[in-house]
């Protein structure tokens, strides 16, 4: 649930976003999804890239996601 990712993706009383830019930081959030399941989750048959546009890191996630988000990637590595 995002509330349990990203302080960014808070809403008030009535449901509104209180952050303006939280599209910009769902958008980050999905993106990191989308590459964790794609490194962790499928098998390729040959060695294959993956490139990420943007940062290799990120403050939208709350502290201590975004090292097991990196921790699970270099463990596929790995194997």
């Amino acid at each position: 649930m995002s509330k349990d990712l990203s302080h960014m993706l808070g809403t008030d009383s009535k449901g509104a976003a209180t952050n303006r830019g939280w599209i910009y930081d769902y958008r980050q959030i999905v993106e990191w999804a989308v590459l964790l399941h794609l490194i962790t989750q499928k098998e390729y048959a040959t060695d294959t890239l993956f490139l990420f546009d943007g940062l290799l890191r990120t403050k939208v996630f709350f502290p201590g996601i975004f090292p097991k988000i990196q921790e699970r990637i270099a463990q596929k590595i790995e194997k």
